[in-house]
């Protein structure tokens, strides 16, 4: 009876490895041969586990715009089922996407106590989601008993991510609304000297996967009052693209790329399609946008057309040399305050501000994706004709409001 016991234990242990084994190369094939399955799998088991929750998320967002009271009843009893998840979980993306879209809810009617209660509820989820703490001080700001709080929060904030124009752009604004318009301006001027950093990102198609990217962190090497950044492509990239630090206003009087391989290089122009949140101007480029990026999408046929064999790697040297510019919301501060703000620098001999106040005014007619609001008493702006004809004023008792728009 023993020995049987023996036997079959030692026929169990040579069997367990085989069973591994076979398991491991079923598990291979079919990841590599079987794809549609695996994605079939996966929705599946994914649509079982956040199926009701979704469907009950997208039925109260449905209803946002014609039962307000009962899509907002529905949002919070979901909130409220799902509380228990934190960031990581499935569940958990479902319970944030109901948040913001409870929280943008109330604020569009005008209940922003509500809607910074409910980001602080959001942010016991996922605590370091920095826009989200930041629209919740704004909602804050707006709730009389909560105002001194929010300038509080943005203060702290801010020094610590000074960088972060979430954090800047409101709390300038209500500095400026309390009187403070100086110190708002300091404000955006530290943001301005701190946010030049200097971390691309690099993202890349491979063969067949056109749905997912692979991403890679690059720093360039300064050079002769510019920068290079050089990479290598792998083999099979079919497309990529270079993400330029984000907060990254600059005025580039030199942004060109350049493509190596075995026995031959090529510059290759920078065409509009292929920037997103730059744009040409005067012989330069200038980044409008807070995530500007430089795309090519078209690589495999490129390779193709200059004959490049399927084993040579592709180097990438992109060379650029610019200065930084104000952002959006600094130049139209400037905009909104510059007089005053001229008045200070020159009562406290500030040179700084002096000299960039009046160029972050007309920075701000030039960003194509900003739209500008200020007022004036009995003043008015001289501008270049381009520029008057989208600009519309509106004449309010003793204000004048003016306000452009650009495409």
């Amino acid at each position: 009876m023993r020995q049987t016991t023996l036997r079959k234990l030692q026929n169990l242990s040579r069997l367990l490895p085989l069973l591994i084994s076979a398991g491991a190369v079923a598990t291979y094939l079919v990841w590599n041969y079987a794809p549609n399955w695996v994605r079939w799998v996966d929705r599946g088991v994914l649509k079982t586990y956040v199926g009701s929750s979704l469907d009950r998320f997208l039925s109260a967002r449905d209803k946002l715009g014609t039962d307000y009271e009962t899509a907002t009843q529905e949002l919070h009893a979901l909130v409220q089922d799902l509380a228990e998840y934190r960031k990581g979980d499935r569940q958990a993306k479902v319970a944030t996407q109901a948040l913001v879209r409870l929280a943008k809810a109330h604020a569009s009617n005008g209940h922003y106590g509500a809607a910074a209660s409910v980001l602080e509820d959001f942010l016991t989820i996922d605590e370091k989601d920095l826009s989200v703490r930041a629209n919740m001080y704004r909602y804050m700001a707006k709730t009389p008993a909560r105002r001194a709080e929010a300038i509080t929060g943005l203060r702290d904030w801010h020094h610590k991510f000074p960088m972060h124009h979430t954090f800047t752009e409101p709390f300038a604004e209500l500095l400026a609304e309390e009187g403070q318009v100086g110190e708002g301006w300091q404000v955006h001027l530290r943001s301005f000297q701190r946010s030049q950093n200097n971390v691309w990102t690099l993202k890349w198609t491979q063969g067949a996967l056109d749905n997912r990217h692979m991403t890679a962190w690059l720093v360039p090497r300064a050079t002769g009052g510019g920068s290079v950044l050089t990479f290598q492509l792998p083999l099979h990239a079919t497309s990529f693209s270079l993400r330029l630090p984000v907060h990254s206003y600059r005025h580039f009087e030199q942004l060109s790329l350049t493509c190596e391989w075995d026995g031959g290089s090529l510059g290759i122009p920078l065409s509009d399609e292929m920037l997103d949140g730059i744009a040409q101007e005067n012989g330069g480029f200038r980044v409008y946008s807070r995530r500007p990026s430089i795309n090519f999408n078209k690589l495999h046929i490129a390779r193709t057309n200059l004959k490049i064999a399927s084993h040579q790697r592709m180097t990438i040297h992109l060379v650029s040399k610019g200065t930084p510019v104000p952002s959006p919301a600094m130049a139209v501060y400037a905009r909104k305050h510059g007089q005053e703000l001229l008045a200070l620098a020159e009562e406290h001999n500030d040179q700084l501000t002096a000299a960039l106040v009046p160029q972050a005014a007309q920075d701000a007619l030039l960003y194509a994706t900003t739209t500008l609001y200020w007022r004036a008493n009995g003043q008015s702006f001289k501008l270049a004709d381009s520029q008057a004809k989208r600009l519309k004023t509106t004449e309010s008792g003793k204000q004048t409001n003016f306000s452009t728009a650009f495409p």
